[in-house]
C-alpha cells in the first residue's frame, strides 16, 4: 500500500508495471546459460531495428538509446554493460540468445506474467509485479533454485499440535537456473 491505504488503494507488491532495466538479469542470465561469460565483450553503439508496432499496425524503426544520451563506440565486458545498464549492450546479449529463450528464462526464475517476446523485452517492456520481480531475483541469491514466496510457515491449533509445517508440507526449491549462471550472475 502507500501511507493512507484509506485515500489511495494501490498494493505496489501486486500492481502490473513496467520493470525497465531491472528486467536485464534476465537476458544476462540467459546468456551465462547460453555458455557467455562476464568477462565476453560487446560494442556499445547504436542499434536500429525494425519492429512491428501493434497500435500503429505497421513496422516502424525502434531505437533504443542509453540513458546517458550517447553511445561510447566502446566495447566493454557483459559485466560492466549489467552494472551500468546499458542498454544498446542489453538488447544485442537479448538479441543473440533469443527473446525467447530470455522469456523462458525469466519464467523458470520466478516471473508468472505473460511477456511480449519482442525486442523491447530486453529492456523491462513488459508488466510484471514487484513479489514476482523479487521472487526471480532471489532465485540468483539462492543458487539458481527458485521457491514460490512463502507467507505462512506454520499453524498450530490450539492445543499446540502442528497442523501445517512448511518444512514438511511446503513445496520444495527447483533448480531453475544452472548453478554456473547463477554463480556468474552474482
Amino acid at each position: 500500500g502507500d501511507i493512507d491505504y484509506q485515500s489511495w488503494k494501490y498494493d505496489k507488491v501486486t500492481a502490473m508495471r513496467q520493470p525497465g532495466s531491472t528486467f536485464k538479469l534476465f537476458v544476462y542470465a540467459e546468456a551465462m546459460n547460453q555458455g557467455l561469460s562476464p568477462r565476453d565483450r560487446r560494442l556499445d553503439d547504436y542499434v536500429g531495428l525494425q519492429v512491428f508496432d501493434k497500435q500503429k499496425g505497421k513496422e516502424v524503426l525502434w531505437a533504443p538509446h542509453n540513458a546517458n544520451g550517447y553511445f561510447t563506440g566502446d566495447s566493454m565486458t557483459l559485466r560492466a554493460a549489467f552494472a551500468q545498464s546499458v542498454n544498446s549492450i542489453a538488447v544485442k546479449t537479448g538479441l543473440e540468445v533469443g527473446v525467447e529463450n530470455i522469456v523462458k528464462t525469466a519464467h523458470a526464475m520466478g516471473i508468472h506474467s505473460r511477456l511480449d517476446a519482442q525486442p523491447a523485452l530486453t529492456l523491462g517492456a513488459s508488466d510484471v509485479n514487484l513479489l514476482e520481480l523479487v521472487n526471480a531475483y532471489a532465485t540468483v541469491a539462492a543458487d539458481g533454485r527458485e521457491q514460490e514466496p512463502v507467507m505462512v510457515t506454520k499453524v498450530v491449533d490450539r492445543d499446540g499440535r502442528v497442523i501445517y509445517d512448511e518444512a514438511k508440507d511446503g513445496e520444495r526449491p527447483r533448480q531453475a537456473l544452472p548453478y554456473r549462471s547463477a554463480f556468474l550472475m552474482q
